[in-house]
């Protein structure tokens, strides 16, 4: 405390950081350096009001909160970051390029969480780096970044939900004050479906058999029910018979029951999310005499 001389703070092999902010240092004014450069998660990062032109968090990968306000710094690069819940960057006049291209998504879509991504009033910024992310969960604010060109940022292909519980809804983005408001992200056309696979029957006895099957969300929903349908006509559905395996996105074997001797059955997986109700590839068995 008070130290007026000391500039940098550095731990070389710390793993695991829980918070830091600036007013962890309290009056050492002089700090412009902060090294943690093996800390691979963190809760809260807090830059507020110093001097601070040079961060190494080169290994953080999960993050819960950073804040990031009116600071001298250039560049800010956080090249390993996959997941974060919350993140505000603000008037930060001398910040020209934020560095995320790894990561995946910001919030977690649960109902009772909150999480914001804004990034605004950075008067000099130029260059933002989203290459890999796929979802936001709440809110996205890119605003009044006077050089910044939203059309440039290298990625088209992620969505911001609401934070619903089934991450479906889109949310409207504010995006302006730009030197270009253009985006080209949140097309619904580029939405991929879930897609199912079923388990071939076993077990098939004159009145019973088990299947099951496994599913594949690209944008991660969650499935409200999920379980195998079965008919004696082709393309059964869940107007048919039907096993119900709960909800989640996790494999699951299905028990089919109340079926004849001697007859052809036609079965598939099937899924349901907010977005409606998908099916597996179709397979059949013939029950024994």
């Amino acid at each position: 405390n008070g130290s007026t001389s000391l500039t940098t703070l550095d731990f070389p092999e710390l793993t695991k950081l829980h918070s830091i902010g600036s007013s962890d240092w309290n009056n050492n004014s002089s700090i412009t350096t902060l090294l943690f450069p093996k800390v691979v998660s963190a809760e809260y990062i807090s830059i507020d009001r110093v001097g601070v032109i040079n961060m190494d968090f080169s290994s953080l990968e999960t993050l819960n909160s950073i804040w990031i306000y009116q600071i001298p710094l250039n560049i800010l690069s956080l090249p390993n970051l996959k997941h974060i819940n919350n993140l505000e960057f603000n008037s930060n006049q001398s910040l020209t390029e934020i560095n995320l291209p790894k990561l995946e998504n910001v919030g977690n879509g649960n109902l009772n969480s909150h999480s914001n991504f804004n990034i605004q009033n950075n008067n000099v910024l130029t260059n933002l780096d989203l290459a890999s992310l796929s979802k936001i969960f709440g809110w996205l604010e890119i605003t009044n970044n006077n050089l910044l060109d939203v059309s440039a940022i290298n990625n088209c292909d992620f969505f911001v939900y609401k934070n619903n519980g089934y991450k479906c809804e889109f949310v409207e983005v504010n995006i302006y004050g730009n030197s270009n408001n253009n985006y080209c992200f949140q097309d619904s056309a580029k939405i991929q479906q879930p897609t199912l696979l079923t388990t071939v029957a076993f077990d098939v006895t004159q009145t019973t058999a088990t299947s099951g099957g496994s599913v594949n969300s690209p944008q991660g929903t969650i499935m409200k029910r999920k379980g195998v349908c079965w008919s004696t006509s082709q393309n059964p559905t869940v107007d048919d018979n039907i096993s119900d395996n709960g909800f989640g996105n996790d494999d699951f074997n299905s028990y089919i029951y109340g079926l004849l001797p001697n007859t052809t059955y036609h079965y598939r997986a099937y899924a349901e999310d907010c977005n409606g109700i998908y099916y597996g590839n179709e397979m059949s068995f013939t029950t024994p005499q």
